[in-house]
């Protein structure tokens, strides 16, 4: 009888190992992004880990992460509209028109509309564990809505991470929070951000940002990043070798050659640098940001080079404030970052990006730049009182090619 039953367990799991073999290999597609992400921010240099983080398995249920093939269509992602009409905005009120068909006359055409109560749908959440070693549980949609971490607010898109569980009650020091990527993926465009505030705060390392698979071979682009109690915004690549900022007069102004940081955007077995541009006002992160109203970064992806503009609500372009965006007639003074392909081939070093948002907490980035080290962030991160601006919260994304 004993004989009989092992060999009934023993094909029972070989019938089904294929389907747990299929689930690994899948999950695995989905979470190389930032699997070794080590940099230096605001300068605080430190190595690359030799040992990669990773699930430990992947996690059943309805909020089981899934697994987005890469595309540079011009396919809206598929999702079920509700109520209002496309070309209505909730109560918006952003700092640029946000009509799901707008009028088009300008250079770029929009493609994708990521706003109001149809912004969630868009996105897939990220529930494993944290690749950057954060003392966060990255939630799925489920779970986080129903904690009230993912909502929209009269027309605004909320993000936050839990400020109201005591730190005794905290297992293993970690928050909830909310880490989140387009299911589209995309080849280049024109890609608009329109906020009212983002996180900041001691222990906070918030990023908006694009990746590709296989990191950092098919790239990262850092749009919106800082750590801890940073006033200023960093703009940042990380690539494969070969891949480095042109700093030639003919490329760069006087201003943004100021602004550069680490040259080099590949990554190797002892950094994880990336190259980076330093913006030069308090208006472009945290506290400096929010007072100033938010603003509208706009990041350009194309064959020629990746650049980046910040403006402050009172100095948003007129096409742009109109969805016929024209980024040749930008003023130049609101170019925060600029990579030439002249140093850098774009073609190469950056194919099929999902545009992400997350909210992590310590970490390897925060630790290593705050000021008491990975033990004093973790000890910020026990007061919920210390996050209450850890939120995200959004106007509208827009994608135009």
């Amino acid at each position: 009888m004993l004989a009989s039953a092992l060999l009934f367990l023993i094909a029972i799991f070989a019938s089904f190992s294929p389907v747990y073999a299929g689930l690994s290999e899948r999950i695995h597609q989905v979470v190389p992004q930032r699997r070794h992400h080590h940099r230096n921010l605001y300068g605080h240099p430190y190595k690359r880990s030799s040992v990669p983080p990773g699930p430990c398995g992947p996690k059943k249920g309805k909020n089981e992460t899934r697994i987005v093939t890469p595309t540079t269509s011009s396919t809206a992602p598929k999702s079920t509209p509700s109520k209002p009409a496309d070309n209505t905005t909730d109560t918006y009120q952003g700092h640029i028109a946000a009509q799901k068909n707008p009028k088009n006359g300008g250079t770029y055409k929009l493609i994708d509309m990521y706003n109001g109560n149809n912004f969630f749908d868009g996105f897939d959440f990220f529930n494993l564990r944290d690749p950057t070693h954060g003392l966060v549980n990255y939630l799925g949609r489920t779970d986080a809505m129903k904690k009230r971490l993912a909502y929209v607010d009269n027309g605004v898109v909320v993000m936050k991470v839990d400020d109201t569980t005591p730190g005794h009650k905290l297992r293993h020091g970690k928050r909830d929070s909310v880490r989140i990527a387009t299911k589209k993926r995309y080849g280049g465009g024109l890609f608009v951000l329109d906020i009212g505030s983002m996180p900041y705060g001691d222990s906070v390392w918030p990023a908006f940002w694009t990746v590709g698979k296989g990191w950092p071979h098919n790239g990262e682009i850092d749009i919106i990043e800082g750590a801890n109690l940073a006033t200023r915004n960093q703009y940042t690549l990380h690539t494969g070798p070969g891949c480095a900022i042109d700093t030639s007069p003919s490329v760069l102004s006087e201003a943004l050659i100021g602004n550069v940081g680490n040259k080099q955007c590949g990554s190797t077995k002892d950094s994880n640098e990336g190259c980076a541009f330093r913006d030069s006002e308090d208006t472009s992160y945290g506290t400096g940001l929010k007072n100033a109203g938010g603003g509208v970064f706009a990041m350009l992806w194309d064959s020629h080079a990746i650049r980046i503009w910040r403006f402050t609500p009172d100095n948003v372009p007129s096409d742009l404030k109109s969805q016929t965006p024209n980024p040749n007639s930008w003023d130049k003074k609101f170019l925060r970052a600029h990579w030439a392909s002249s140093t850098c081939d774009i073609q190469k070093h950056f194919k099929g990006h999902a545009i992400t948002f997350n909210i992590a907490l310590c970490g390897d980035l925060a630790d290593a730049a705050h000021k008491g080290g990975g033990a004093a962030c973790a000890a910020v991160v026990r007061d919920p009182g210390n996050l209450k601006n850890a939120v995200w919260k959004i106007n509208s994304l827009q994608v135009y090619q």
